[in-house]
């Protein structure tokens, strides 16, 4: 939404935190009609950062947007987030404020968030298993020519359809 180049697993705790709203509240968290709509809404639920806090927002527009829109012309008061789930655990909230901070270098991490207290009663680490060798995502680097797109839906389309070949 801000523009972010480099994504780490903090986004997808970013995302976990919401649909974990979601479940919490049984609506939508952040129900925007678009991208400047649903940012207007997290603004306003979670706070604005500080220009100093906005380190990691790299594209240029999206921090002078941000500079404008918030810092500029001001906004909503801050809403404590616990008043919008009031009726949830003290550790259903502390995991959701710690999922659902802007600043990815802020948020939880991923382990951190599988051994919070809210898990306890229903995590068995012994149970869980461990990939040996992290995935590689070196092919999505890879320069795509049109030739080498339509090689790869081919043999896509093969592996499915083992007629074609």
């Amino acid at each position: 939404m801000l523009g972010c180049m480099k994504y780490t697993r903090t986004v997808d705790v970013w995302s976990l935190g919401c649909i974990f709203a979601e479940m919490l509240s049984r609506k939508p968290l952040f129900p925007g009609q678009d991208y400047i709509d649903q940012l207007h809404l997290i603004m306003n639920a979670l706070g604005v950062p500080s220009d100093d806090e906005l380190y990691f927002v790299t594209n240029a527009r999206a921090r002078k947007f941000m500079n404008t829109e918030y810092h500029t012309r001001g906004h909503a008061p801050l809403k404590p987030l616990a008043a919008l789930f009031p009726d949830i655990s003290a550790d259903a909230m502390n995991l959701l404020e710690r999922m659902l901070v802007v600043d990815p270098h802020k948020r939880i991490e991923v382990e951190a968030a599988l051994g919070h207290p809210y898990f306890a009663s229903i995590r068995t680490v012994e149970d869980e298993t461990v990939a040996s060798t992290s995935f590689d995502f070196e092919f999505e680097s890879e320069e795509l020519t049109k030739r080498r797109l339509q090689e790869l839906i081919w043999d896509e389309m093969r592996v499915f359809h083992p007629i074609v070949s």
